[in-house]
């Protein structure tokens, strides 16, 4: 009974999440959106700072009082932050 419930929630959660849309910054103008779903440390960025292949950006910080979770690429140049 478990195993039905747990595929449910987890089914709820990513669409959820693939449901909300791409947030635009303007230096990123002309550039692919990319959905968190398929994302790993790898792919698409190379992620090598604060980034684990379980659970993606591991550094918790906050902007307003608002958390999150970043990662980076090793230049610093690449950074990519979930909200909590």
């Amino acid at each position: 009974m478990k195993t039905p419930i747990a595929l449910l929630a987890a089914a709820a959660l990513l669409s959820a999440c693939s449901s909300q849309p791409a947030l635009r910054v303007a230096d990123a103008e002309g550039t692919e959106a990319v959905s968190a779903i398929f994302m790993s440390c790898k792919k698409p960025f190379g992620l090598t700072q604060d980034c684990s292949a379980l659970s993606g950006p591991k550094r918790n910080i906050e902007i307003d009082g608002q958390p999150f979770k970043v990662a980076g690429n090793e230049s610093g140049t690449i950074t990519v932050l979930f909200g909590r």
